[in-house]
């Protein structure tokens, strides 16, 4: 048996261990023997709880004393060949210090260093006595960037054993080699902070194999959580994997009701996070994705996924967020997206069949800035009409200095409201082959910058494959489009090519055009009651050359209603003759 010793002093131990703990690690039996003769009144007069909490302390020392605890290293664990039940040993290995007991009960759980200790001589299993906690130190991780993973995963792997627990890790610098870390059912792993705790691929890794997922959670496992630390896919030191054609992750989600909270991801040679594969109820919350080579966060065909307070920027080849593929019931709320490769957002769906088709989003107080092609984009890229995007809300969000403001493609069912969009290179709103939108109270300020355009363009075409190009049943409403600067680049305020629309109550100041209503593809559009700070020969209704003739509408323009103050119609040719039409 090893040798029994005193270690710390009284106050160390006091300040180290909790009364709750020690009676913890003694178990309850062992402790009332063991304090029954330390007290004044005999133990069948006291409880044990009541003189631990109560009475007074006892000190790890005089537990020594009575021979309850013994003090040892891991090494003369291993080395134990007369086990006892009654004791406890309490490892002293730094970094890995705590109580371990005898289990005669078990002769085949293997020894993982952490909770776990196999005796060479006889094969006597000791168990740490925990609260459910676990350290990855306890498992041999060292936190000194050196290779970490087989520590880390075997903590995992125990919280998993013992039906799920905590798995913390220490402030330090952690390596992943391939094939990374995966988290199991009811298993939380807890870092001490972002760029705190960091989790890294190392130097060279792309000499040895493809880019692996540094974390991914169990395919078909539940509850899980992560939280407080970096995960850093250190692409710049592995330069032969290069993002285009890659699927990597730093966090691949594969299970239901898993939350990611305060965790940072960056320098992924793919995705920083997200959900490649059909799961539910995923929430990314107050995360932070950068620097990644394709998106920020990802996912694929999900229900009810939240992003909320994240931030994403400067991932290079694709969005901040981008979710495809038939997700239902998501929500995207309060994130930053901010100078990344393509959109800041994405809402779409790719496949295009019926049974992919994306619905019930909502993208709302976002702020999506410097994004290459757009802040938000709503889309379904392929298809037939059936499969349109729908039933989305996009509301409240500010997009600032974005190639596009909001861009909606193949979209039924959704309302564009409350948005603040500014300064934009080309469109401010872009609405292509979509039904049933509406469009209002909106604020849209010096856009164009780039290129001579529009502050809301809405029309059918032929795009991404889609089958769909017309554009029916939009209300436009109640938008302020502003140009205030010297030289105009907003050339229309409203650009209409699309049936049975209703445009009223808009506000257009600056520019050349007010309202623009073109390509012979219009019909049954009522256009009233918008208001114009632009010259009379600038703020009518184009008809693509199409003169109008009094009290009626021309054949090619069949049965459009175009009011100004609710009286007479005006509009302008394109060559500039403007027309008015007393209507009885």
């Amino acid at each position: 048996m090893a040798k029994q010793e005193h270690i710390r002093s009284d106050s160390d131990w006091n300040a180290a261990m909790s009364r709750r703990a020690v009676l913890a690690a003694m178990g309850t039996a062992g402790a009332a023997m063991a304090l029954g003769n330390l007290f004044s009144a005999p133990a069948s007069a006291q409880p044990v709880a009541d003189a631990v909490y109560v009475n007074r302390k006892t000190t790890p020392n005089e537990l020594m004393n009575m021979d309850c605890c013994v003090t040892v290293t891991l090494a003369d664990l291993r080395a134990e060949s007369s086990p006892s039940e009654s004791l406890r040993y309490y490892v002293r290995d730094e970094g890995k210090e705590g109580f371990f007991a005898y289990d005669a009960s078990d002769n085949v759980s293997p020894d993982n260093t952490g909770t776990v200790v196999v005796a060479t001589p006889g094969g006597a299993r000791f168990k740490r006595i925990h609260d459910g906690t676990l350290n990855v130190k306890w498992f041999g991780a060292a936190g000194d960037a050196t290779d970490d993973t087989i520590a880390i995963q075997n903590a995992l792997d125990a919280a998993a054993l013992a039906g799920g627990g905590i798995v913390h890790i220490p402030p330090g610098t952690y390596h992943i080699s391939s094939p990374g870390l995966t988290v199991k059912s009811n298993t939380s792993l807890i870092g001490a902070g972002r760029g705190v705790t960091i989790l890294q691929v190392p130097d060279g890794a792309d000499a040895f194999g493809n880019p692996y997922n540094v974390i991914v959670t169990e395919a078909s496992g539940a509850n899980i959580y992560a939280a407080h630390l970096t995960v850093d896919g250190n692409r710049q030191q592995n330069a032969l994997w290069q993002p285009i054609g890659s699927a990597n992750y730093g966090l691949a989600v594969r299970s239901r009701f898993v939350v990611v909270y305060d965790v940072e991801f960056k320098d992924v040679v793919a995705n920083g996070a997200g959900v490649p594969v059909a799961a539910e109820h995923v929430a990314f919350l107050h995360c932070y994705s950068h620097g990644n080579g394709k998106k920020g966060f990802h996912s694929g065909a999900v229900k009810h996924i939240s992003f909320i307070g994240n931030m994403c920027s400067d991932n290079e080849h694709d969005s901040g967020i981008g979710m495809h593929q038939g997700m239902q019931e998501a929500v995207i709320i309060g994130n930053i997206c901010c100078n990344n490769g393509t959109y800041g957002i994405h809402v779409g769906d790719s496949l295009g069949s019926a049974t992919s088709a994306s619905r019930n989003c909502i993208v709302a107080d976002n702020q999506c800035s410097g994004n290459a092609i757009a802040g938000i984009f709503v889309a379904a890229r392929e298809g037939a009409s059936t499969t349109l995007l729908s039933e989305t809300t996009v509301s409240g969000n500010i997009c600032l200095r974005n190639g596009y403001g909001i861009n909606l493609m193949n979209c039924r069912a959704v309302q564009v409201t409350g948005n603040t969009i500014k300064e934009s290179k080309h469109l401010g709103i872009s609405v292509i082959s979509c039904d049933d939108l509406i469009i209002a109270n909106n604020i849209l300020i010096d856009n164009c910058t780039v290129s001579n355009s529009k502050a809301i363009d809405i029309r059918g075409a032929a795009n991404s494959g889609s089958t769909k190009t017309d554009c029916k049943r939009m209300i436009v409403q109640n938008n302020i489009m502003k140009d205030t600067r010297e030289t105009p680049l907003q050339t229309t305020g409203i650009n209409l090519s699309a049936t049975d629309c209703v445009v009223s109550g808009n506000i257009v100041h600056g520019g050349h055009t007010a309202i623009r209503n073109v390509e012979g593809l219009t019909a049954r559009n009522a256009i009233f009651g918008n208001i114009s700070s632009l010259p009379m020969d600038d703020q009518f209704v184009y008809a693509d050359g199409v003169e109008l003739a009094d009290g009626g509408a021309a054949a090619q323009v069949p049965n459009n209603a175009l009011f100004r103050n609710g009286n007479d119609l005006f509009y302008k040719t394109d060559s500039g003759v403007v027309k008015t039409i007393a209507l009885n």
